[in-house]
């Protein structure tokens, strides 16, 4: 009789699958093309609302995180409504259109499936992490494996350990919205900002630790401010104890 063995599968050199570069570099040419046809916008404005909502992300993320997700995927649906309409369609005079059905749509859906869009956008960002890591690892024929590997990460971790994500990936963009904003304002500047950009680009360490010493202390506040909450809540009495008998 003769022996099982089960059937050889194709290694992901072997699938037809592009090259991570030239995935990056469609991608960059689809988001540059998209951004060239929306209608201009003073850096300034975009500079001043990065800067505040940065700083709403960094101490309060978790307070507004459900806003935020809402906000998220009616924007991404509104950005593919643009590009449909824009670009598949061919008609950027009714890109507009396609933006404003496609908000309203995203919106509309994350309201109602909240929990659904929090593990997905948790799968997003874990599954561009892991393409971040592979990359970083010199493994760019793995970019797939980075890609799966982190978006299952990000999905469980949305489920097991929900308010500790929330804080830290909120902290995140948050920082970086908030430095990135202020360097725009401030490289403006003509008397601080050559020597700001010449600083930044000369050590990259620095523009990382930027980022990542106000993230740590969005963490640390956030984390205490849960902390105070919880305690203050424990301490209140239930409705079934001394207040209600009071009566």
């Amino acid at each position: 009789m003769p022996a099982f063995s089960l059937p050889q599968l194709p290694t992901l050199a072997q699938l037809p699958l592009p090259e991570h570069m030239e995935l990056l570099d469609r991608g960059r040419k689809w988001f540059e093309s998209m951004l060239a046809d929306l209608p201009p916008v003073s850096e300034w404005v975009l500079a001043s609302l990065a800067l505040v909502g940065g700083l709403l992300m960094l101490l309060y993320g978790l307070r507004i995180f459900k806003a935020l997700v809402i906000i998220q995927t009616a924007l991404s649906l509104g950005t593919l409504g643009y590009a449909v309409v824009a670009h598949l369609i061919e008609r950027p005079d009714l890109g507009w259109v396609g933006m404003l059905v496609g908000g309203l749509a995203g919106a509309l859906l994350a309201w109602p499936l909240l929990n659904f869009f929090i593990s997905l956008w948790g799968a997003l960002m874990g599954a561009a992490a892991g393409a971040l890591v592979a990359d970083a690892l010199g493994a760019q024929q793995h970019i797939i494996v980075g890609l799966i590997i982190g978006g299952l990460a990000g999905g469980l971790l949305m489920l097991i350990v929900f308010r500790l994500v929330i804080i830290v990936l909120t902290s995140l963009f948050g920082s970086a919205l908030t430095i990135g904003g202020l360097l725009v304002l401030v490289i403006r500047i003509p008397q601080v900002g050559p020597a700001i950009r010449q600083a930044m680009e000369g050590a990259p360490l620095l523009a990382a630790a930027v980022v990542v010493v106000p993230a740590a202390i969005g963490i640390a506040y956030q984390l205490r401010f849960t902390e105070r909450r919880d305690s203050r809540n424990e301490s209140e009495p239930s409705d079934s104890g001394g207040g209600r008998k009071k009566g």
